[in-house]
């Protein structure tokens, strides 16, 4: 919809600058409108509508979104695949772009959940780890994580289906919505639940390193102030 508003050779400049500025602030940003316009009558897309699509993801955004494609076009199902084709593609191609998405932390200036993040996320590089499994209530960690744009799966374990919906959105976050009871499951058993669904889920296996964060609220607060990091590796 930037076409309406602003010259059409400009749109391009200016969603690059949009994305950019959502992923420093760490704003779930969604790219959308026309980017496989032609198969809402074609079982093929053009390659400038292709190229959208791949930009979109090199760019940073956390999704990109079909609507006319797959509400009332010829073609739903195919744009889905498609649309699923071409961010596979892109993002194999673009793994050493994450690192250019991700902000920069202040010296002395950070939050407890930016410092820990930003070392979640290092640590996963460095090592090679194969994912980065979060723990959490209310989600802020993961999102956290997911601002400094990993190579790697976040896995976020938490109870709340709302708080599951809602990350879905966030570029790299898999939701994993446990269904036991908190006072049954010690934290030990449930960090050790978190890593056998990040097994299932096929993102880790026999030999490799997990980083593991454990996020829970201060006393008589739902701001998640304590957050712990442990490297894993599995057997």
């Amino acid at each position: 919809d930037l076409g309406v508003e602003i010259p059409a050779e400009t749109v391009t400049n200016v969603q690059k600058e949009i994305v950019r500025m959502c992923n420093i602030a760490g704003k779930p940003c969604i790219v959308a409108t026309q980017m496989l316009e032609s198969m809402q009558k074609n079982p093929r897309p053009t390659r400038a509508e292709v190229s959208d699509v791949t930009n979109a993801v090199h760019d940073g955004a956390d999704c990109v979104m079909l609507s006319g494609e797959s509400a009332k076009g010829k073609y739903p199902v195919e744009s889905v695949k498609m649309m699923r084709a071409i961010i596979g593609e892109a993002e194999k191609w673009g793994q050493e772009l994450s690192a250019r998405a991700r902000p920069e932390v202040p010296a002395g200036g950070a939050s407890p959940h930016d410092g820990v993040a930003a070392a979640a996320v290092s640590t996963a590089d460095a090592l090679g780890a194969d994912a980065i499994v979060v723990l959490t209530r209310t989600g802020t960690t993961a999102r956290t994580v997911a601002r400094f744009r990993p190579a790697v799966p976040i896995v976020a374990f938490l109870e709340d289906r709302k708080v599951g919906r809602q990350l879905i959105i966030h570029r790299g976050v898999h939701p994993v919505v446990w269904t036991g009871s908190r006072e049954t499951m010690s934290r030990e058993a449930t960090y050790l639940e978190a890593l056998e669904h990040a097994r299932q889920l096929h993102f880790c296996g026999p030999g490799s390193r997990v980083v593991v964060l454990s996020s829970e609220p201060s006393e008589g607060s739902d701001v998640e102030s304590n957050v712990t990091m442990r490297v894993v590796t599995l057997e």
